[in-house]
């Protein structure tokens, strides 16, 4: 389980959000939206160990991940996140860049899928990247660079998994198709999967949890 508890964050003498608490148990998948600005991005970046809480805790079955004291390194909490940004790797092949995400996880609740060799394919083939594996990040689309950063977080496996607006810089008919495989990928994880999205077309359906953040506190 991850528990949010009394979590707030303040930049500039101003609240991004105050007192927050939720919690989910594994395994989970939630879909946060709410307008621009209510902290939904740095929520993530606070679970994922980017940040430190203002005050509050974050939890990962029973231990404290992070607090206004502590912030326990990203690498050492089992979390993986797609940022808004291109955050591909320079120089390097999609390829070998998926293929260094799986070299570098260490453990993961996830082991009985990714142990096979078709549960990478799945991933590849599903967001349509097989052309792009022996490109390099310089030569792709916003689309494209969007899609291979998407697969190599999703082969990584982690027990968090953060994704925050997935769907950004992809078309109508692409969005569909990778919302609807990560809507059958990520229950099959024994993960926490957290998406934040304004796609709500997409995500908002039957089968897809939210966490509506639209009532943070705010000063």
């Amino acid at each position: 389980m991850i528990e949010i508890k009394n979590l707030s964050l303040k930049k500039e003498n101003k609240f991004i959000f105050s007192d927050l608490n939720f919690s989910l148990n594994l395994p989970a998948v939630a879909v946060i939206h709410g307008r621009s600005g209510c902290g939904k991005t740095s929520l993530l970046r606070l679970i994922a160990g980017l940040e430190k809480p203002s005050s509050g805790s974050i939890s990962f079955q029973e231990k404290v991940l992070s607090d206004h004291q502590f912030v326990q390194m990203p690498g050492k909490r089992g979390v993986d996140m797609l940022f808004q940004d291109d955050c591909l790797w320079p120089g390097l092949s999609i390829d070998q860049q998926i293929n260094l995400a799986e070299k570098a996880r260490n453990t993961s609740p996830n082991k009985h899928l990714y142990d096979t060799k078709s549960f990478k394919k799945v991933i590849i083939d599903s967001l349509g990247i097989a052309p792009l594996l022996s490109r390099t990040p310089e030569s792709l689309s916003g689309g494209e660079a969007r899609r291979c950063q998407l697969a190599r977080v999703l082969v990584n496996a982690p027990e968090i998994v953060l994704l925050d607006e997935p769907l950004a810089f992809l078309d109508d008919g692409t969005a569909k198709s990778v919302a609807s495989f990560l809507g059958e990928l990520l229950p099959q994880l024994s993960s926490i999967c957290i998406i934040v999205s304004h796609e709500l077309d997409f995500f908002g359906g039957q089968g897809w949890p939210k966490h509506h953040f639209n009532d943070l506190l705010r000063p």
